[in-house]
């Protein structure tokens, strides 16, 4: 596969130079080379993207790196260059999952709200950025705002409405994660955020750590067994955070995964299923809503 892209690209360029010898000796000669150049360029440029694209992102589940590009990718360790592009192109999809998740718990800041494999700190920062009710993109610069006919004003009142908007209650959001790195990338992603004085993040084991309240909603995106770690390990994960939780009853559990016998391992079967894509991976997003129902 790698080879035969390889000789498409090689091949557009050797084919394409003999395009490329226009008359020199006059400045339409010139332009005319440049604009066969940008033809030529943009079709490789494409195909460049998509090599990088389809070999090098991430196979790890998304819990690993963060979803907005501010964020940083997640991964504790520095990415190569070709890494960070294909790790953009994925953070626009894992943005939009992790919305989606947050949303589909109903979430509206007032229960409290707990990602026991928090990673880089997303779903607690989504949750908390819902909370608050931010308007998507308030702290971005966009290239409308230059536009010579449009008002300056304009803009400053929109941000001043949004903000204006914004709720500025006491949420309680925990996000924790065995690995202290993770803890640490999560507090300084939430400082980028805006929020961190409404996230909390701390080391623990999410199959041994006490419960951190009485009642409310668990939402994670666990290890699927994707390269980070073997799916028989996963698996085991999935069985001791089922026997965690047997009794938390006051909990709503949101869980997203790669594993088809997910319910068999956690113990329980859910009473809604939502099928996602995490990337390149086929998700099921289990949500366990009925604390009643039997197992």
């Amino acid at each position: 596969m790698r080879s035969a892209f390889l000789l498409v690209w090689v091949n557009l360029i050797v084919f394409s130079v003999a395009a490329l010898l226009p008359d020199l000796t006059t400045v339409a000669g010139k332009m005319e080379l440049i604009c066969r150049i940008a033809v030529m360029l943009g079709p490789i440029l494409l195909l460049t993207l998509g090599l990088i694209y389809y070999f090098l992102a991430p196979k790890e589940a998304n819990h690993r790196f963060g979803f907005r590009c501010y964020y940083g990718m997640g991964s504790v360790e520095a990415w190569r260059f070709t890494q960070r592009l294909a790790g953009i192109i994925w953070s626009v999809l894992g943005l939009v999952l992790t919305v989606a998740m947050v949303m589909l718990t109903k979430y509206r800041g007032r229960d409290f709200v707990w990602d026991p494999f928090c990673g880089s700190g997303t779903i607690p920062i989504e949750a908390a950025l819902i909370a608050k009710n931010r308007a998507p993109g308030l702290n971005r610069h966009f290239a409308a705002e230059e536009f010579p006919w449009m008002p300056k004003d304009i803009w400053e009142q929109v941000k001043t409405e949004a903000k204006d908007k914004e709720f500025n209650g006491k949420y309680q959001i925990v996000g924790s994660d065995d690995d202290p790195q993770c803890v640490s990338l999560s507090f300084a992603n939430a400082r980028k955020a805006g929020v961190a004085d409404c996230v909390t993040f701390k080391d623990g084991d999410a199959t041994k750590m006490s419960l951190p309240a009485d009642s409310g909603i668990i939402v994670c995106n666990p290890p699927y067994g994707e390269r980070m770690m073997e799916q028989q390990s996963a698996q085991r994960l999935y069985s001791a955070l089922g026997r965690h939780l047997k009794f938390a009853n006051n909990w709503k559990k949101f869980v997203i995964t790669s594993e088809p016998e997910f319910e068999h391992y956690f113990g329980k079967r859910a009473d809604k299923k939502r099928k996602f894509y995490n990337g390149k991976i086929k998700c099921d997003y289990y949500m366990f809503t009925d604390n009643q129902r039997k197992r």
